[in-house]
């Protein structure tokens, strides 16, 4: 059985090795998290918001089980009723463009949202 004495100079071993491997200055991005986003790095060499989500997340778009479940597509809060609204809208305007779940987006917009939302955060 250890001692108490042992114990803590175990512990003083330890808890600085511990402290070394977990203290880090970057904090690291869940995938998920990634996914479902994209940033100004991200678009920079696209024309337009519609290309850039068709070649860097086609998944966004694809519709879920039927077409009541499209996504919803909100540009600086207000809905969009179009797909094809995104590829009137400049990659050199926008901050970033996010995918919300079903959820996620019947939580923020209200229902309709089956098939989840595309949010574009413009710089107007």
């Amino acid at each position: 059985m250890l001692t108490r004495t042992t114990a803590l100079l175990l512990t003083a071993f330890l808890m600085p090795a511990c402290q070394a491997v977990t203290s880090s200055n970057t904090t690291p991005v869940p995938v998920e998290a990634s996914f479902r986003r994209l940033t100004v790095g991200d678009l920079e060499s696209f024309k337009d918001v519609y290309s850039a989500v068709r070649t860097l997340r086609s998944s966004w778009l694809a519709s879920r089980s039927n077409s009541s479940q499209q996504v919803r597509i909100f540009v600086d809060g207000i809905l969009t009723p179009w797909i094809d609204a995104l590829a009137s809208i400049p990659i050199h305007e926008v901050l970033e463009v996010r995918y919300l779940t079903a959820s996620e987006a019947t939580v923020r917009y209200g229902g309709g949202a089956l098939g989840g939302a595309i949010v574009v955060t413009t710089r107007r």
